[in-house]
């Protein structure tokens, strides 16, 4: 066929390939990455509809509802706030009469607020936990402390040897704890205390503190050497730990001979002793878990409402029990004493029990219970 040309343009040509040309002229002088070899308008639109439709496609069959879902990153952080927001109005219901409830109510709005302001503050406490929370807080996290049985170290000058906080940090305070645990678990009880924990920084008490009140112990008048309530001042002062600790034991500890006795001040603190009296003798009580375990939970059981079952004679090692008129037993922690021909020994920690009258005081046994 013969092509007729007029003004540069073929007569025969399909309009459609007259405008392609047109075109890919014109990016031809724009830009020089398109080649020499012409493709048709025709082939053009139907590769580009192909992988149109190919796109489309994909899309939909991607999606389990046949609309385009967003990517998962995007979805759990466009997320996290109503998360918490609906998670804070299912738990404030149970806030309200109900104490049991209420710091777990307190945390979650913490929480929300956290969310919500973007402004929060991380608390340190070495050693301990670590806890979140935002700037004039109007319900405050609970303290790491708040449940917590500390064991405090204090001297004269000269700190407690390595030796003696080592035992005291370790054998015993893990021996207090399973020996707690134990009895406890034996009435259905659970222990009162979450964890015993020592102050690793013992603390020095000046000389205006090292002489208390004079007491009497077992018939005897002594002068404890220690000022309990400027004590605790100075403590309380220097450590938020004991403080906000629920219960407190202070271990004195003086490098000499001196006269002393462990007591309970308070339903918090309670006072310990250790003393050097002799070269040969490094250490008064020695290291010893029946001595020290069973003196830290003796102290305990006082500070929970049990009351002394001991007695000095060697023909009477216990008090009498009111409701059955006998001897509380020897191997009760408030007794801990077997009468012997010549006084009395004190039975190992292992032997050692709650029984149902000290268990009565410290409420881990109702009435009902000692009934049936």
């Amino acid at each position: 066929m013969v092509r007729q040309i007029s003004n540069g343009v073929n007569q025969n040509e399909r309009p459609i390939d007259s405008f392609a040309k047109r075109a890919i002229g014109i990016l031809q002088k724009e830009y020089l990455v398109i080649g020499k070899t012409r493709v048709s308008a025709f082939t053009s639109c139907t590769v580009l509809a192909f992988f149109l439709g190919m796109t489309l496609t994909i899309g939909f069959l991607a999606s389990r509802t046949g609309t385009f879902e967003e990517s998962e990153a995007a979805r759990v952080q466009r997320q996290s706030k109503p998360v918490w927001s609906r998670w804070s109005k299912a738990q404030e219901g149970n806030c309200q009469g109900k104490t049991s409830a209420l710091t777990k109510c307190r945390e979650v709005k913490l929480r929300k607020r956290i969310i919500e302001q973007g402004k929060k503050k991380t608390i340190t406490v070495q050693g301990f936990q670590t806890r979140t929370c935002i700037r004039n807080c109007k319900f405050p996290l609970p303290s790491p402390f708040t449940n917590t049985w500390l064991l405090v170290a204090t001297h004269r000058g000269t700190p407690l040897p390595l030796e003696a906080m080592n035992f005291i940090c370790g054998d015993a305070v893990i021996s207090t704890k399973e020996w707690i645990i134990r009895e406890a678990n034996k009435y259905g009880a659970g222990k009162p205390f979450s964890n015993i924990k020592c102050i690793p920084n013992q603390i020095f008490l000046p000389e205006e503190l090292w002489q208390g009140d004079t007491v009497m112990v077992e018939g005897q008048e002594i002068i404890v050497p220690l000022n309990a309530s400027g004590t605790i001042q100075l403590l309380e002062a220097t450590s938020q730990a004991v403080k906000k600790a629920k219960y407190v034991t202070v271990i004195h500890y003086v490098p000499y001979d001196i006269q002393f006795a462990n007591f309970v001040y308070d339903t918090k603190y309670d006072f310990g002793f250790i003393k050097t009296p002799a070269p040969s003798i490094p250490f008064y009580p020695p290291l010893d878990v029946n001595n020290y375990s069973e003196e830290f939970i003796h102290e305990l059981m006082h500070k929970l409402g049990a009351t002394d079952k001991y007695f000095s004679s060697p023909q009477q090692a216990c008090l009498i029990d009111p409701a059955t008129g006998e001897e509380y037993s020897g191997y009760d922690i408030m007794c801990h004493r077997i009468p012997q021909w010549d006084g009395f020994i004190t039975p190992p920690l292992t032997e050692l029990i709650v029984t149902d009258p000290t268990a009565k005081e410290i409420k881990w046994l109702t009435q009902d219970e000692i009934h049936r």
